[in-house]
């Protein structure tokens, strides 16, 4: 799995499904590198050859991020499991679905799973939301004892972030500073240390902090 936190969901769910059986297979990295593979992905070179009776694999894609599907959509027959799937996108994800004769796929968005039936009937699409295991987790002492006022993760919404930061000092506020900055880098052990000194966490889905996304119902 990747190391970035939207994949920290991933290491529970690797984790349940090897102590039921499921073999986990470490993504194949050519020793030239994956770039090629990821410019063929871009312009729909990659296609499914996988026989009607070859292995099954199950595959996080996030974001269009077709070379997720590599080396397995080649070996044997994939199963997306997919994040980010935006309204906008929907014609892209349409396309990667049939170039790689996907039969079942995940999606964590309810809405995007009720679209792409109407679109691929032929598919089944079912909806498996993001979920975290506790056990990597801190309870954390009591509120009063707690340094974070307000702990903001993910997607910012303007109108709240602009009200909260008037509200409370800014060394009782954290959020991200900029695009794509850990507010708490060091992996999941430096996040769940976070959360346990937060009284309050939030996090919006883009239904909320964007008007044009109004049907992405996730938080990720």
């Amino acid at each position: 799995c990747s190391s970035s936190p939207w994949a920290y969901p991933l290491s529970h769910m690797a984790a349940s499904l090897s102590k039921h059986g499921v073999e986990i297979v470490k993504k194949f990295v050519p020793p030239f590198g994956s770039w090629p593979i990821k410019a063929a992905a871009r312009i729909g070179m990659v296609r499914a050859l996988g026989l009607q009776h070859s292995d099954l694999y199950l595959c996080p894609v996030p974001f269009l991020l077709e070379d997720a599907l590599i080396p397995a959509t080649i070996l044997g027959r994939v199963i997306p499991y997919v994040f980010d799937c935006w309204p906008k996108y929907y014609d892209r994800w349409e396309k990667l679905f049939r170039r790689h004769k996907v039969k079942l796929a995940f999606i964590t968005s309810q809405h995007a799973v009720s679209s792409m039936r109407s679109r691929l009937p032929a598919v089944e699409f079912a909806w498996l939301p993001e979920a975290i295991g506790i056990q990597d987790y801190i309870r954390g002492q009591a509120l009063d004892e707690r340094t974070i006022d307000v702990l903001e993760l993910g997607r910012r919404h303007a109108e709240y972030h602009s009200i909260i930061t008037s509200c409370i000092p800014a060394s009782s506020h954290k959020f991200e500073l900029s695009a794509g900055e850990l507010v708490f880098p060091g992996g999941i052990d430096a996040l769940a240390k976070g959360f346990a000194q937060a009284r309050i966490s939030v996090c919006f889905p883009p239904s909320v902090t964007n008007p044009l996304d109004r049907n992405a119902d996730t938080m990720t």
